[in-house]
């Protein structure tokens, strides 16, 4: 039987984007780098650590809670 590949490399092309920029509190910044007023990101919706590649399941999970908890820290105490 020959042998199966499992994984495609190329997959994780698939997935690129351009994400929004944020700052240490989650905003996400208009043009000039100045923060939105009430519009936050995390996740997948954030500019990521990985760059505009999504190398697999779960990698934005840590990034995802973390800025979550530190938008919503943001956002109440405005």
């Amino acid at each position: 039987m020959p042998a199966r590949r499992t994984h495609d490399s190329r997959a994780r092309h698939r997935y690129r984007r351009r994400s929004g920029r944020t700052n240490a509190d989650a905003q996400v910044l208009d043009a000039s780098g100045e923060p939105v007023p009430g519009l936050y990101a995390c996740g997948n919706d954030a500019n990521s650590i990985t760059a505009s590649e999504y190398p697999g399941a779960g990698c934005q999970v840590g990034a995802g809670l973390t800025f979550g908890y530190l938008a919503a820290r943001h956002a109440a105490h405005r």
